[in-house]
């Protein structure tokens, strides 16, 4: 029998995702782990190291409202200039919920 050993980098990757799925569909982490193979005990672990892990700030962050003012040639709409530098930036009629996934998507990168 042939074992194959998943670096830590793939693992923090597989258990952020599982976690996502988790937060995004609200079912419990006992349904999550049985339906994934591990414990309840061990997602509980990676979501305390990965969200310790996170160079993100906790609590408020400032945001500069621009009323409006969209540089020329650009259409008005949503920019978010996330720590490090990377920069979403959606129209004004993007969808909340899509918004809402595509930050825990870049969240879990």
């Amino acid at each position: 029998m042939e074992t194959t050993s998943i670096g830590r980098t793939d693992l923090a990757a597989y258990y952020a995702r599982i976690l996502a799925e988790q937060e995004r569909t609200g079912t419990s982490m006992r349904d999550v782990a049985q339906v994934h193979g591990v414990t309840p005990v061990t997602l509980y672990a990676w979501r305390r190291r990965l969200r310790s892990q996170r160079k993100a700030p906790s609590g408020l962050l400032a945001v500069d409202v621009l009323g409006g003012l969209a540089p020329p040639g650009a259409s008005p709409g949503y920019e978010v200039v996330l720590p490090g530098g990377l920069t979403i930036r959606a129209p004004r009629d993007f969808d909340a919920n899509r918004v809402r996934d595509l930050l825990e998507a870049v969240r879990t990168c």
